[in-house]
């Protein structure tokens, strides 16, 4: 799902219809987003012949992991050919008569959209404009009242809670987390206002940055074995509450449960270097073609075949640049069912953060080793 900040770009472009005439459902008169979902309110125009206009509508636009909206006069204008056909097409004009010189396409990918009266959601946007993360009438005061109704949850669940904090999401929380140096798995309840002051204002300072650059701006745990922070292989990885849909990462060195931030500190200077058994180290990557011919390695990157076919699950080796490079680079894994086994990375609560093979033809498994991961290198994610 699009996080807060991808949501709020796709309302400021949507901004640049209003007032233009949308074929179906009249003139744009509103375009808000709200947290992680987007608002379009339409007023059709009146007909002197059928009498007075029939009430408003609106749109209720929900993007998913990778959504997109584009605005344009032309369709499928630069659009990758893996975000596939737009789900959402408008075609708006300028004035009321539709013709290739006045039109502008509003193209949706993947997303969803309901129709919603313009009361919901007008009073969507005032009951939560103090309380999402990119609106400019952000209170933090609102946010630390509203955290308070979920005492007893994680401070995993509470602050993925889009009726709480809305715009907040995975990757948002996770980072958030790590800056406020607080655990996940602490509960609400536990934490003192500063603590919990500190977070929100870690998860709009991040957001904010995330909105300005279009981008997320750093990560420093999520997707890491090794936390950026204090340079150790510390990084936890599991799904916990009530979405195990997602995964949560943090720092057991940066984030104790205890939340002693002063023993959080000791641990960071004092800490032994842990083993990096099962750490995927920086050496070449056991291929035919470990580099491309053109751009070398620095340009090399590791995918995982996602297509439902024979070789679902397997690593390969692509060229950042989009030449021509491909190369398997599971080869040296163990070979069950004619085809090397697929590497994966554990993340229930007693294993979370362990690599291991299995075959989907039959029931091998076993825990990864060293001479597994190290050929990979760093290029070996989480969530890859």
């Amino acid at each position: 799902m699009v996080e807060g900040p991808g949501a709020t770009r796709n309302g400021t472009k949507a901004r640049a219809l209003v007032g233009w005439i949308e074929k179906e459902y009249g003139t744009l008169v509103e375009a808000f987003s709200v947290g992680k979902e987007v608002y379009l309110v339409f007023s059709p125009p009146s007909d002197p012949i059928k009498g007075p206009p029939v009430p408003g509508k609106a749109l209720r636009l929900h993007f998913g992991m990778s959504g997109t909206m584009l605005i344009g006069k032309k369709r499928n204008e630069g659009v990758p050919k893996w975000k596939g056909a737009p789900t959402i097409v408008l075609e708006f004009s300028s004035v009321n008569c539709f013709n290739s010189k006045s039109i502008q396409y509003m193209e949706c990918f993947q997303a969803t959209f309901s129709k919603v009266t313009p009361y919901v959601a007008r009073s969507k946007y005032e009951h939560f404009r103090a309380l999402d993360v990119c609106s400019p009438h952000f209170d933090s005061a609102c946010v630390y009242d509203a955290l308070h109704k979920r005492p007893a949850s994680i401070l995993a669940d509470a602050i993925l809670d889009q009726l709480l904090f809305p715009g907040v999401g995975n990757i948002i929380k996770i980072e958030a987390l790590h800056e406020a140096r607080l655990n996940p798995k602490r509960l609400v309840m536990t934490c003192t206002k500063e603590e919990l002051m500190c977070l929100i204002q870690h998860c709009r300072d991040y957001a904010l940055l995330w909105l300005k650059r279009g981008r997320a701006p750093y990560k420093n745990v999520y997707n890491q074995t090794m936390c950026v922070t204090c340079k150790l292989h510390t990084v936890q990885i599991q799904k916990m509450g009530s979405d195990l849909s997602r995964t949560t990462f943090w720092c057991t060195n940066c984030q104790p449960i205890s939340g002693d931030k002063q023993s959080a500190t000791i641990a960071e200077t004092q800490a032994p270097e842990p083993s990096t058994q099962g750490t995927p180290q920086n050496s070449p990557l056991p291929t035919q073609q470990s580099q491309c011919s053109q751009h070398g390695t620095s340009k090399l990157k590791l995918k995982r075949v996602r297509k439902p076919n024979a070789n679902q699950g397997r690593l390969f080796l692509t060229c950042q640049v989009k030449c021509k490079l491909f190369a398997w680079a599971d080869e040296h894994l163990h070979r069950c069912c004619k085809s090397p086994c697929t590497l994966k990375m554990s993340k229930t609560s007693k294993t979370g953060g362990q690599w291991f093979l299995c075959c989907k033809g039959c029931q091998y498994f076993a825990w990864a080793k060293e001479v597994d991961l190290q050929p990979f290198g760093p290029r070996l994610t989480p969530l890859l």
